[in-house]
């Protein structure tokens, strides 16, 4: 017997006993909840053939929920489906993710489904840390879930990156990076929406006033999280990455970022830089061009937003890669040189 069953079975108990000198009455109640149980077994949505996809975000309500379904046209009544998700315990316990609704498909499934999340392994995808918009859609479309040239169109929107919560002129920066399970038919709106949620979901209101302390604001702390991204694979290494860009910022100097170049070139990045590409005009050029480039040029991971949010506090402005994932740092541009000509060749 089901959790419903089993309440409808003490609502008739209780109707006999307290109802028998007025059958009447009892008789009016058990039609209505007949007619309740067979609201709430009967199929949601406003057609025959009504169904669907949703994206649920976390933190959304049991009615927030029945408000996107009612929009989608996959139930009849919120009323009637935030009844359901109340007796059945599920106020507090839908899973976020990426719903498939098929037809015919009752209130009660409807509910057990948002309670016990439905996506598939099959229908889960993950964004790396330090990919541009351009890439994941290009990862996303091979894996049969938007079409690349619509993704890129809304990824570079500034409107649609309003209605995203992102005070940018594009998402570039804010796919988070993460696993993110949507069954694919959803559309690129909702599965955009969904992984730009994520941003703020991990970006706190502590971060956000630790940006403004520092005299950046969120937009230009996910500017510099994007470049130490690039710049550093050990998360170790990344407070200090930070601050040898914080100090650079302070001190007026060039960022000199390979990263901000690579970006510039886009497509024509033959995989080594030489000292013509340190020359490519453009904005994003940071061995030409003063402070941070006009956006982020990735989409960083957590780490990295954190370390441009609390660099190490030391005194670096330079660091050289030793070959082998890891950074010389130095405080003057003579030990640089010496770190240089240890570890590197000057770019032909």
């Amino acid at each position: 017997m089901t959790r419903v069953e089993r309440l409808l079975s003490r609502l008739r108990l209780y109707g006999e006993r307290m109802m028998k000198p007025r059958t009447w009455i009892a008789v009016a109640l058990l039609v209505c909840i007949a007619g309740i149980f067979a609201f709430i077994s009967s199929p949601p949505g406003t057609g025959a053939g009504a169904a669907g996809e949703i994206v649920v975000e976390k933190g959304m309500s049991l009615r927030d929920v029945s408000l996107l379904l009612k929009k989608r046209g996959l139930i009849r009544s919120t009323s009637g489906f935030e009844l359901t998700g109340k007796l059945l315990g599920a106020e507090k316990d839908i899973k976020a993710g990426g719903y498939k609704i098929s037809s015919p498909m009752n209130t009660i499934r409807l509910v057990m489904m948002l309670k016990k999340g439905a996506a598939r392994s099959g229908d889960c995808f993950t964004i790396p840390g330090g990919k541009t918009a351009k890439q994941v859609g290009a990862l996303l479309a091979e894996k049969g879930y938007v079409n690349e040239a619509r993704f890129g169109e809304l990824v570079d929107d500034a409107g649609f990156a309003g209605s995203a919560g992102i005070g940018a002129p594009g998402l570039e920066g804010y796919l988070f990076p993460e696993t993110y399970c949507i069954g694919k038919g959803a559309s690129e709106e909702d599965i955009i929406g969904f992984v730009a949620g994520e941003f703020h979901r991990n970006i706190s209101v502590e971060d956000r006033e630790r940006a403004d302390r520092l005299g950046l604001g969120l937009h230009k702390i996910v500017i510099l999280a994007s470049i130490i991204e690039k710049e550093a694979s050990e998360p170790g290494e990344k407070p200090l990455v930070s601050a040898v860009f914080h100090n650079r910022l302070k001190a007026g100097m060039l960022l000199q970022s390979c990263a901000t170049v690579i970006y510039a070139l886009g497509d024509r990045f033959t995989g080594e830089l030489s000292r013509d590409d340190l020359g490519v005009l453009s904005d994003y050029n940071t061995y030409l061009h003063a402070g941070l480039p006009p956006a982020p040029v990735c989409s960083p991971g957590l780490d990295s937003i954190k370390a441009a949010l609390y660099p190490a506090r030391v005194d670096y402005l330079y660091f050289v890669s030793m070959n082998n994932g890891k950074h010389h740092f130095s405080s003057t541009l003579n030990e640089h040189n010496r770190a240089v000509k240890t570890y590197q060749v000057y770019p032909r």
